[in-house]
């Protein structure tokens, strides 16, 4: 099995901003510089130490983090949604 890194600072990412929390309060509750944390959301320097402080903060068990087959679906707000089918569109009538 391969760990994606990136996916797991996806999963961080969607839990701290469900919280309404910015990366400057995450990282403060964890320990971490707020680069640092913005490096874990872009799935960079994973250390378990530091992904299982994230998890405590968030209030979510670390496997909600790590594993594939037990963490929720990922969900994306009304206004992700709108911009991505306002790509789509774009790209539809790029094409046609």
């Amino acid at each position: 099995m391969t760990i994606r890194f990136a996916l797991i600072g996806q999963r961080i990412s969607h839990h701290r901003r469900r919280l309404k929390m910015t990366q400057l309060q995450l990282a403060t509750l964890v320990g971490v510089g707020e680069r640092t944390m913005g490096k874990i959301e872009k799935g960079f320097d994973m250390r378990l130490s530091v992904v299982m402080a994230i998890a405590d903060a968030l209030k979510v068990p670390v496997a909600e983090l790590l594993d594939y087959e037990q963490a929720a679906p990922l969900t994306l707000s009304a206004h992700e949604q709108q911009k991505i089918a306002y790509h789509l569109k774009a790209i539809k009538d790029l094409l046609l």
